[in-house]
């Protein structure tokens, strides 16, 4: 029935159209083709109908139903609204607190003035090192017991040099026992500003930032440069007994760090036999 009014119309439709245009229109001319819907319509869903649900015996939502899809959306706004969450920052460990450092000093612990005929006046001396707040009367009462002894002596002089560092006085100490005459011995001392102690080569290296290899290469390159003043004048098989003698591993562990008065890196080499008057020298140079 409804097919049929909607033919009707259209033909209806079809002749006012003609009318209005002026033409006649045959009606056994139209030809309209309809298709049956039929079918079709009576498979659209009518929304007047209530929905079927299926439940599954296990108790599980089955796919296509609408609380399956309806998870499914929350899950998928879920993976897109997800942030990674990061990993929470360490807390640092505490740095150690820095061990305070006194005011140091160092000044002579025994000081003398006389006369040397031919070479007037000299100053004998020698240090003691003064630490606010550490106990350094270990190290001042060595070195009183090697150089009081002989800064009493007419005639002997006793002269020092030093560096404060941050951590460490480097002291150098000369010795003369004929003043005026060649023949100067030297004594290298480094003390810890923290203990107030002695240290050692291996901690003194340690406190300059020096490997012990390191040390000892620019030690033996320093030797040899020192050797040119008598290589330039002689290289007879006697002296270069001599400078090979001093080149061993022997000699060079011997060498003792220290910082000269000016703030340089230093190494001292005692008692190296040289071809001269003096027989041995003690051999002071920079790194």
């Amino acid at each position: 029935m409804k097919q049929f009014k909607s033919f009707t119309s259209i033909i209806l439709i079809a002749a006012m159209l003609a009318s209005l245009a002026g033409c006649k229109v045959n009606i056994d001319d139209i030809s309209v083709t309809v298709e049956d819907t039929s079918a079709e319509s009576s498979a659209s869903f009518d929304p007047t109908e209530p929905v079927e649900i299926f439940e599954s015996t296990d108790g599980s939502t089955p796919s296509g139903s609408s609380e399956a899809v309806e998870s499914s959306e929350t899950e998928e706004t879920t993976e897109e609204t997800t942030e990674p969450t990061e990993a929470p920052t360490p807390t640092p460990s505490p740095s150690p607190t820095p061990v305070p450092i006194g005011k140091t000093k160092v000044m002579d612990a025994y000081k003398r003035k006389f006369n040397v005929e031919y070479h007037g006046k000299m100053t004998t001396r020698y240090p003691k090192v003064v630490i606010d707040g550490v106990d350094a009367s270990a190290f001042n009462k060595e070195i009183a017991k090697k150089f009081k002894p002989i800064a009493k002596k007419n005639e002997s002089v006793v002269d020092y040099k030093y560096y404060i560092g941050e951590t460490y006085v480097s002291i150098l100490i000369k010795l003369n026992l004929e003043a005026g005459f060649e023949g100067d011995n030297y004594y290298v001392y480094n003390v810890s500003r923290v203990t107030g102690k002695k240290l050692s080569r291996k901690a003194m290296l340690k406190e300059l930032g020096i490997k012990e290899s390191t040390f000892n290469s620019k030690v033996k390159k320093g030797l040899k440069k020192w050797w040119k003043q008598f290589l330039n004048i002689d290289k007879s098989d006697y002296t270069m007994n001599m400078y090979k003698k001093s080149l061993t591993n022997k000699t060079i562990n011997s060498a003792e760090p220290y910082v000269n008065s000016k703030g340089k890196k230093s190494f001292l080499v005692r008692q190296i036999e040289v071809p001269a008057q003096i027989d041995h020298a003690d051999v002071c140079a920079t790194l």
